[in-house]
């Protein structure tokens, strides 16, 4: 069985291509188009996956894009399971420009997903569960489904006696409640959280600490530097920072 269920509520067929330049009103001739299952849980499912690792991803499917998906997924030999929804799973665009090297973004939303298909949800991450180590939660949630859902993943995950790890922003972050094992928000987003600018590397894991404690009842945080160039790489790329414990003020380790 899979040591890492994943949840995804709403998932995207994420399509990427290029086109010379945007410019408006003008029809724009693209290049053909790559297709990806997209997805904050289901994008570590399938990084699990390549890694050698055994993961499940769980998320709503309807419509031809759910059905993409799960081609995709099945293509990879990654291990999932659909919920079957009547709405439609969304898509995401980006579009790169060739003469500037700039990527356009355009990000649709998600379908309705009422209570039942929210229980349905969960009851698959139940069943999945008990022979999991960690529960990752991540990506926004759609429309219907209230911002305190990830309470209740918490709650499911407290109750198998699992881990849990989320990965999401805005209002479900702040009501995601406290039986959460690892938060992960990126920059902005704890930026967000902590209604503060943090400029360096110090500071965020003195925010990380003070987040888990004060808002998550934990002290463990990791921060994904995307928008700004991370403390100490000059070549500006990604970094994961953050184990609260660094903050001797308001954490410890472990």
């Amino acid at each position: 069985m899979a040591q890492i269920v994943t949840l995804t509520m709403n998932p995207a067929l994420d399509i990427a291509t290029t086109t010379d330049r945007v410019v408006p009103t003008h029809k724009l001739r693209c290049e053909a188009p790559r297709y990806d299952p997209g997805g904050g849980g289901i994008n570590v499912a399938r990084a699990t996956h390549a890694l050698g690792g055994e993961a499940l991803a769980i998320f709503p499917a309807g419509g031809a894009a759910g059905e993409m998906i799960q081609h995709l997924l099945r293509q990879e030999g990654v291990a999932h399971e659909a919920v079957a929804i009547t709405g439609f799973t969304r898509e995401s665009l980006a579009v790169e420009e060739r003469q500037s090297g700039e990527q356009y973004r355009f990000l649709l939303p998600g379908p309705l997903i009422g209570p039942a298909d929210q229980d349905r949800c969960l009851t698959s991450l139940a069943a999945a569960a008990p022979e999991a180590e960690f529960i990752v939660a991540s990506g926004s949630l759609p429309l219907g489904v209230p911002d305190d859902f990830y309470r209740r993943v918490g709650e499911l995950a407290k109750g198998h006696g699992k881990r849990l790890v989320l990965d999401t922003s805005g209002a479900p972050l702040k009501e995601a409640g406290r039986e959460i094992y690892l938060l992960k928000p990126s920059l902005r987003e704890l930026e967000d959280l902590t209604a503060r600018q943090i400029r360096s590397e110090g500071e965020e894991n003195c925010s990380c600490a003070a987040t888990g404690r004060a808002r998550l009842g934990r002290n463990r945080c990791g921060v994904s530097w995307r928008e700004r160039r991370a403390p100490g790489n000059g070549r500006g790329g990604r970094g994961l920072h953050g184990d609260s414990g660094l903050c001797k003020e308001h954490g410890r380790r472990g």
